[in-house]
C-alpha cells in the first residue's frame, strides 16, 4: 500500500517535470530566439524576455563568459541545466522508491536481508564510481 501510495506520487512528478521541463524549454528558446535577432528585439516576446527571463539568465550568462563562450547561447544552455536537474530528480525519486521496496520486502523476508544489504554495498559502488568519473571531468 505505501509502494503503491509512493508509485502515484512519483507518477505525478514526472507528469510536472515534464510540463516544467517543456516550459523551460520554451521559454529559453524563446529568450535565444529574441538574443540572435531571430525575433524582432522591439517586440512583445522581446521585452517579456527582457523583463522576466534575463534577469534569470544572467548568472548562467556569466559562467558562460567567464569560460570563454558567447552569451547569447546562455538560454540554450540554461534548457540543458533545467532537463539534467529534472532528470536527476525523477532518478532521486526512483532511486528512493526502490530503496523502499528493498526495505519493505527485507521486512517481509528477513532472510533477504544479507542479499540486500550486498546489493545496496554494489549501489554505493556504483554511485562512487560515477561520482569519480564526473569529478574527473571538471
Amino acid at each position: 500500500m505505501a509502494l503503491d501510495a509512493y508509485a502515484r506520487f512519483v507518477l505525478a512528478v514526472k507528469s510536472l517535470v515534464f510540463y516544467v521541463g517543456a516550459a523551460a524549454i520554451v521559454v529559453c528558446a524563446l529568450d535565444w530566439a529574441v538574443r540572435s535577432r531571430r525575433l524582432s528585439p522591439f517586440g512583445s516576446v522581446a521585452r517579456l524576455c527582457r523583463r522576466v527571463v534575463d534577469p534569470l539568465m544572467r548568472p548562467v550568462e556569466r559562467t558562460i563568459v567567464r569560460a570563454g563562450g558567447r552569451p547569447n547561447t546562455a538560454p540554450l544552455w540554461g534548457a540543458l541545466v533545467a532537463i539534467v536537474l529534472l532528470i536527476l530528480l525523477v532518478s532521486a525519486l526512483q532511486f528512493v522508491g526502490t530503496l523502499l521496496s528493498q526495505v519493505l520486502f527485507g521486512v517481509s523476508r528477513p532472510g533477504a536481508l544479507p542479499v540486500i544489504i550486498l546489493g545496496w554495498v554494489f549501489a554505493l559502488l556504483r554511485i562512487a564510481l560515477i561520482v569519480r568519473v564526473l569529478s574527473v571531468w571538471t
